[in-house]
């Protein structure tokens, strides 16, 4: 996502429909997740992120197979870590698709 838009960015079209307004929210959204994403504390949380799952996941590695609640407990940790990198690149990919559709709609 290169460019912004925004309502204000189409001065032929008045009024936009429900469908339309919900667009320029998502994509200024997948903007903002952009924004958090290359920050320096977007960077840092990836990296925290990144590190956590690594860790756990290297922790599974030396446990008791028969430990679940062991292997259940690192499990939830790598994967709520990883469920904070998904729901930033969902954002994203969500405001591009967004973006995508409000691109066509002006041409």
């Amino acid at each position: 996502m290169t460019e912004s838009i925004s309502p204000d960015d189409s001065p032929g079209q008045a009024y936009f429909t429900q469908e339309e307004s919900a667009l320029f929210a998502i994509a200024d959204m997948g903007q903002k997740a952009v924004s958090f994403r290359d920050s320096e504390v977007g960077r840092l949380m990836t990296g925290y992120a990144l590190q956590e799952i690594e860790s756990h996941a290297r922790k599974l590695l030396d446990c008791d197979a028969g430990d679940t609640k062991t292997i259940m407990h690192h499990q939830q940790k790598a994967g709520a870590a990883r469920l904070f990198l998904q729901f930033v690149e969902e954002a994203i990919s969500s405001g591009d698709v967004a973006y995508a559709q409000l691109t066509s709609i002006e041409e």
